[in-house]
């Protein structure tokens, strides 16, 4: 079961501001994520196509103020996620060997030379390959986690927790409680 209720509040009555401060709070946080999602930008600064595009999904939930910054639900989004969380160890086979084609074996060049580091945030000059192979199975060891979000978000925590203090201290200074006591 669930009680809940709205309150009536006067308008000279210093809780009505709360409207205006969770806008104020909510368009703080907006404001901070644009700058946080320049670092996500910077992971995928070298690719030639499937850039991602950010969402930001402000919170003011529980009693915690917080952001949640991920790609946004398309194939350059999927991508982006295995770099991030990493994919397992699989076979890779042939279309003849998976019903999928009749191809009889794989085509692709290597060594491979990723553009991105564990760890790293931002790019380096990466390649293909210029050595074409075609074997019928390859074994794909997976790829290694970068863990971009991990590191975006230890980078910029005690930043976000600095901003977001100096907008709620600036909100109190001119909140309508902060003029009673005057």
């Amino acid at each position: 079961m669930q009680i809940s209720f709205k309150p009536s509040i006067d308008s000279g009555d210093p809780l009505s501001d709360w409207a205006n401060v969770r806008s104020q709070m909510l368009n703080a946080i907006r404001a901070i994520a644009t700058e946080i999602k320049s670092d996500f930008a910077e992971t995928t600064a070298t690719w030639e196509n499937h850039h991602p595009s950010w969402e930001a999904h402000p919170s003011l939930a529980k009693g915690m103020i917080s952001v949640s910054i991920a790609p946004k639900d398309n194939f350059a989004g999927v991508i982006w996620n295995w770099i991030d969380q990493g994919t397992p160890a699989h076979t890779i086979s042939a279309g003849i060997f998976t019903g999928r084609s009749d191809k009889r074996t794989l085509a692709f060049t290597g060594p491979f030379r990723p553009k991105t580091r564990r760890g790293f945030i931002g790019t380096f000059t990466g390649s293909k390959g210029t050595e074409w192979s075609t074997p019928e199975r390859v074994n794909n060891p997976g790829i290694e986690a970068r863990e971009f979000s991990k590191e975006i978000a230890e980078r910029n925590a005690a930043w976000f927790q600095e901003k977001m203090q100096t907008a709620l201290n600036e909100f109190a200074k001119n909140s309508k409680l902060a003029k009673l006591k005057k």
